[in-house]
């Protein structure tokens, strides 16, 4: 089995037999991957979607989402990490889809 470690460039390379990396893989150091990472699972679901993830649920048109944010039909608020993104509540997502009846 080959070892890797990352170079000063942060590129991988084959290290054959290196005690640093054998040290971290065994203290849980950087670059090791450890068992309860791996059966964590899928990430929580989070209480907001994008508009996207939310014309996709209802099944609309772009243009039948924009008139629905518009319109404060689907209240929404901005992305705090990008505000380019904006967010709607999954509970107001699945009223709205219930009020359709799809």
């Amino acid at each position: 089995m080959r070892k890797y470690e990352k170079g000063l460039t942060g590129f991988l390379y084959c290290a054959k037999n290196s005690p640093m990396l054998e040290t971290q893989s065994q203290e849980g150091g950087a670059g090791s991957i450890g068992a309860a990472e791996h059966a964590a699972g899928p990430p929580p679901v989070s209480s907001k979607m994008t508009l996207t993830e939310a014309r996709r649920v209802l099944r609309i048109s772009p243009n039948k989402m924009t008139q629905l944010v518009r319109t404060g039909v689907l209240p929404y608020k901005q992305d705090p990490l990008d505000a380019r993104v904006k967010l709607v509540e999954r509970g107001d997502v699945e009223a709205l889809l219930k009020e359709r009846g799809k």
